[in-house]
């Protein structure tokens, strides 16, 4: 990711950047409007719908979507990828549903006062499924691997800037030392599970999980036909072996999402991953599930190019965030569930206490702004959209037109639209996974050299003010950029950034120890069946 007022390393390669468009635009069509799902469990993770004591033995039946292509650690982009790779792959660290970070195969992780190096402890007593111990020499070669020239993994571009090969060192075998190439404060979510390709991965790895399903997991890979599901057994050599409680699951793939709510309603399945209001309504009007919920930092997004007129005239850009009813667009899109967002990306999860005056939908000042720019008898312009997010842009269409937008939509295929268009595209919705720190969109999406910066936004304050954000440690200090940030942000009007979603996942009642996932994991290592 980029994110300094000065260029940093060469954009990942055209494939790469391809993978994380088609992983935004599967994540915006599970959703199939901007309800996508937020952080989740840690290494230890404290589950929702866990009562009682945990009862061992059984298999569970896992709903999950189906994966784009043949699941690898280093090159998966999409949910059911993720899923497929989860259970038998572990991060060094856990990110957590309130921004925190737990340990996992790193115990702890200690920075130099400037936030410039790091050090990572391993855990003691961490085996691969094949028997060879998980050692510093591991993690070099899997985070080596994730950067290389040559990558074509999705984490090449978080690491963009800020990490390169060699700079990755293991010091003995359990410590391993991170000298980046600039100060970034928070590194440790970049080698945690929030950048989901970092699970770490034996030195020799060859690239074909599928036939050498490796891992240090809590569950083995026993089968795997991409058109039906996935086969786990318990891996009796894990490291907390002692808290998996299941014998195995069996993950089920779906590309139709009334068949996943009709699977799980009739017990076909226990678990049904990635379930949304608009997507999934049969299991939030039902009795016999359990949904769990939780806030998320993410959703779709509308860029105006700022370097294309009329969206290059701030007052247009103003003008047409106050005709966005943010309310009604929860409502429509979301069921009423999640937060009201206000064009920042600092919002109240991630807890650095920003005040900026809410905005809300105005027609008359938004008229008068029109009219200052020129265009007092209204405005035309073509609004492009994946065909995911097609009722939110419907919903804009109508609300721009009481001040005078006519906008005509262009809706195109997810695998079309974020092939390329939607970072060309005049004005334009995208869809984001939720990230547990704002540097991670700061970087990705609104700097001047980002290379997802769909406003072709370039604000050197701005960029001034995100470097320092990003070198800083200290807290108090931090909430006064971010202060300054979001203000920026709001004032300028780059992206409209209309509300924050609320996640969930659905269970049979007896179902416990799955919590739900900001990142579209589904977290089974400590899960259980009270049958």
């Amino acid at each position: 990711m980029n994110s300094t007022t000065q260029p940093l390393a060469e954009a990942p390669p055209t494939e790469a950047k391809r993978r994380w468009s088609r992983v935004v635009a599967t994540l915006t069509a599970l959703a199939v409007v901007p309800v996508l799902l937020a952080a989740c469990a840690g290494g230890a993770p404290s589950a929702s719908n866990s009562t009682g004591a945990p009862k061992a033995g059984g298999t569970m039946k896992v709903g999950s979507p189906s994966p784009n292509a043949a699941p690898d650690p280093v090159t998966m982009y999409d949910p059911g990828s993720i899923n497929v790779v989860q259970q038998v792959a572990e991060y060094l660290v856990w990110s957590e549903n309130d921004g925190t970070l737990s340990p996992m195969l790193a115990t702890s992780w200690d920075s130099s006062a400037d936030a410039a190096t790091w050090t990572v402890t391993l855990r003691d007593g961490v085996t691969f499924n094949n028997g060879s111990p998980l050692t510093a020499t591991d993690v070099v070669a899997s985070i080596d691997r994730l950067i290389a020239p040559d990558s074509v993994s999705s984490a090449a571009s978080s690491f963009a800037g800020i990490l390169t090969v060699g700079h990755t060192v293991a010091t003995d075998a359990k410590t391993v030392t991170f000298t980046l190439d600039r100060p970034f404060a928070d590194f440790p979510y970049l080698i945690s599970s929030a950048n989901y390709n970092t699970v770490i991965l034996p030195a020799d790895y060859d690239g074909d999980f599928l036939h050498n399903p490796v891992g240090t997991g809590p569950f083995t890979l026993t089968s795997y036909d991409p058109n039906t599901g996935a086969v786990y057994a318990k891996n009796p050599s894990y490291w907390d072996a002692s808290k998996v409680y299941l014998d195995g699951v069996t993950m089920t793939f779906f590309t139709d999402y009334t068949a996943l709510s009709s699977a799980l309603l009739s017990r076909s399945i226990d678990v049904a991953a990635l379930v949304s209001y608009s997507a999934n309504q049969p299991l939030y009007s039902s009795d016999q599930v359990v949904l769990q919920s939780t806030n998320a930092v993410g959703g779709t997004f509308l860029a105006m190019r700022t370097d294309t007129a009329p969206w290059d005239d701030v007052r247009v850009r103003q003008a047409l965030a106050l005709t966005i009813d943010r309310e009604a667009l929860k409502q429509a899109l979301q069921g009423g569930q999640g937060v009201i967002a206000n064009d920042h990306i600092f919002a109240d999860l991630y807890g650095q206490n920003v005040t900026v005056p809410q905005r809300d939908k105005n027609i008359d000042e938004a008229k008068s702004l029109l009219a200052a720019a020129g265009h007092a008898g209204g405005l035309t312009a073509t609004l492009s959209a994946p065909q995911s997010a097609a009722a939110m842009a419907q919903l804009i269409q109508q609300m721009a037109a009481e001040a005078g937008f006519t906008l005509t939509l262009d809706l195109q295929d997810d695998a079309t639209y974020y092939n390329a268009p939607w970072l060309e595209v005049p004005l334009g919705l995208t869809g984001w996974a939720s990230r547990p720190t704002a540097s991670q969109f700061l970087s990705l999406a609104f700097t001047s050299d980002a290379i997802w910066n769909t406003a072709h936004w370039s604000n050197a304050e701005f960029d001034g003010l995100v470097a320092q954000y990003e070198a800083t440690v200290d807290k108090t200090a931090r909430a006064a950029l971010a202060q300054q940030i979001a203000t920026l942000m709001h004032d300028q009007v780059p992206q409209i950034i209309a509300t924050w979603p609320e996640n969930a996942i659905a269970t049979l009642p007896d179902v416990h120890g799955v919590p739900v996932s900001a990142s579209a994991y589904t977290e089974l290592a400590h899960a259980w069946l009270d049958r």
